[in-house]
């Protein structure tokens, strides 16, 4: 009986995160803000982007989760 309801919890646990094919998601100090989606070219370093006028670089996000990090070829872009 526990494993069955161990086996429950963890369907739920497991939950995949879809990618937005049209968005991507930057994390700022403010908050999440929604961008149009960048290329980041190829490669597999983790994509990061500056706002105009800010000097922070922040991390940009494939899903609203924030869980799929963009990565690319490590090519800081201008948001």
């Amino acid at each position: 009986m526990m494993a069955m309801v161990f086996a429950i919890g963890l369907m739920f646990a497991n939950t995949p995160t879809e990618m937005d094919p049209d968005n991507d998601y930057v994390l700022t100090n403010n908050g999440v803000v929604t961008i149009d989606e960048v290329d980041c070219g190829e490669g597999d370093i983790p994509c990061e982007g500056q706002f105009s006028g800010d000097n922070n670089q922040y991390p940009i996000y494939d899903d609203p989760a924030l869980t799929i990090r963009k990565e690319g070829s490590g090519t800081d872009l201008d948001l």
